[in-house]
């Protein structure tokens, strides 16, 4: 007997119960078991992850191999930037009952899985020229065929979103109020007092005299 998951791996550390002539046999099979059995019915259950991924009837009447498919899947889960290149310091995180069954911090990821319900968080948190990034995306899935999520995250943003713009756009618009307030404060000053722009030159000229 050979126990395979849905891209036809053996299935190592699964759980099989083999019932029927009023035996029961039971084993921690690495995907592949022999069994000298007389003719008759059997009941063949795989379990793998604490859950129940196969359950068979068979009839044995000789020598033969039985391939028993397991539903055990692969979840791809990639985590792109707004550039379409795998991201750094992302966070995976499988969840099923409320309960994490896997996670990753790397951006490619392949989880072996049996088959239900799943609730899958990408995570990214960084910090880019100044800004606090923390990024969460949720994805709900039923696991019964293989599947795959492209997780594309914004990032990196836009730089006229970040914080050092806006400190930038405040520190050119105080010089620039600074500038326009000196020269009006200068020009009034000039207006009052007309030999003040004479007197600061001939300062100057004795001074560097």
């Amino acid at each position: 007997i050979k126990i395979v998951d849905s891209l036809g791996n053996t299935l190592n550390y699964s759980y099989v119960e083999l019932i029927g002539n009023g035996n029961t046999f039971t084993t921690i099979s690495n995907g592949t078991l022999s069994y000298i059995l007389p003719i008759g019915n059997y009941t063949i259950n795989v379990y793998w992850d604490n859950k129940d991924v196969n359950s068979s009837n068979i009839f044995v009447y000789g020598n033969e191999n039985i391939t028993i498919n397991s539903k055990v899947y692969y979840l791809t889960v990639n985590v792109y930037g707004s550039n379409n290149i795998p991201l750094n310091s992302s966070f995976v995180i499988v969840e099923n009952n409320q309960t994490v069954v896997a996670f990753s911090y790397k951006p490619i990821n392949t989880f072996k899985l049996p088959y239900g319900n799943y609730k899958i968080y990408v995570i990214y948190k960084n910090t880019y020229y100044w800004t606090d990034i923390n990024i969460i995306k949720e994805y709900n899935v039923t696991l019964n065929s293989n599947y795959l999520i492209n997780a594309n995250i914004p990032f990196p943003i836009p730089f006229y979103e970040t914080v050092l713009f806006i400190v930038i756009i405040i520190f050119l618009v105080a010089i620039a109020l600074t500038f326009i307030i000196t020269r009006k404060i200068f020009k009034w000053f000039t207006m009052e007092h007309p030999f003040f722009l004479f007197y600061i030159l001939l300062y100057l000229q004795l001074y560097a005299i």
